[in-house]
């Protein structure tokens, strides 16, 4: 009888335990039904035009802190978007760029593979008196080209690249320190392409409001260089710049070595940039030159201090 009894309360003791698991997993499937539910609403509010209330509803929910790590990480990436949108940026409108951005990718690891082989047949032919030279000389060619075309490839995305007005720079700078939350959050590559696209929009519309005056070309005798404007800029885009860098690490961590040199490099140039203006303002012939350059071949008048 009492074994009975212990069977019964056994039996009854998986049973309650199935009955939790089955009701647990019902509110958390919910949970994400709900949460999915709730982001394809956000991307429909916001290919209706009412990114305001896709901002409202996800932010609510990223507030709430009840969701798992990738819902989180898809509520931010649909943030991001919707601030992207009040910008003026559509994620359609920038498959084109991502797909050169994945095909550039493609080359710079073809490059690396070829300097590899590069380095290689050197390190073969410094052991050997008796290997040829040919195939290396080949190499260099292989691995010229594809730098080549690496470069042609990143002007040509630069260029394709577009520029947003200026009241609505501030929509794109919040929807760009949201994708750098959700990187340092979760680094998946497909969320470093985006960020290294909308940073490059960035850059390019901030430069872009350092121009105004088509006619400036005509006022350079009486114009010097403005140190305080110039070094602003100097700024925006090392900054910029650095963080492109930062973004093309998470997207292509092939690259990662290639681009904190370049960091490096970018931060040593803006000292030595600032410390160059600071010298042509102090020479009359040499601020001439500078003027020249930045007013003829970069438009960038707003530089420019003119009597």
């Amino acid at each position: 009888m009492s074994t009975l009894k212990n069977n019964c309360n056994f039996i009854f003791l998986i049973i309650l335990i199935f009955l939790l698991n089955t009701i647990t997993s019902c509110k958390l499937n919910s949970n994400e039904n709900k949460q999915s539910s709730s982001r394809l609403t956000a991307y429909k509010l916001i290919d209706t035009d009412h990114a305001d209330d896709a901002i409202l509803m996800l932010e609510d929910e990223l507030e709430n802190n009840d969701q798992t790590f990738i819902e989180r990480s898809e509520s931010l990436f649909t943030l991001s978007s919707a601030y992207a949108s009040k910008a003026g940026i559509r994620i359609d409108t920038l498959i084109p760029l991502i797909t050169e951005l994945k095909q550039m990718f493609k080359i710079q690891k073809q490059l690396k593979e070829s300097q590899n082989k590069i380095e290689e047949k050197r390190r073969q032919v410094s052991a050997s008196t008796n290997q040829t030279l040919g195939t290396d000389s080949d190499l260099i060619m292989e691995s010229f080209s594809l730098l080549l075309t690496e470069q042609t490839l990143s002007l040509k995305i630069f260029s394709q690249v577009p520029i947003i007005q200026s009241q609505s720079l501030p929509y794109l700078t919040h929807s760009v320190r949201l994708l750098e939350e959700l990187i340092t959050y979760n680094p998946l590559p497909q969320y470093g392409i985006y960020k290294v696209i909308l940073q490059t929009i960035l850059l390019k519309s901030k430069i872009v409001e350092f121009q105004s005056d088509p006619e400036i070309e005509k006022k350079m005798s009486s114009c010097t260089l403005d140190i305080f404007k110039t070094s602003e800029l100097i700024d925006i885009i090392s900054e910029n710049t650095i963080a492109i860098y930062s973004a093309l690490s998470i997207s292509n961590p092939s690259s990662r070595e290639k681009n904190d040199i370049s960091i490096i490099n970018i931060i040593k140039s803006s000292q030595k940039i600032r410390e160059t203006i600071i010298q042509n303002k102090m020479d009359k012939v040499l601020n001439l030159k500078v003027l020249n350059q930045i007013l003829r071949q970069y438009k960038l008048d707003k530089l420019v201090a003119c009597e």
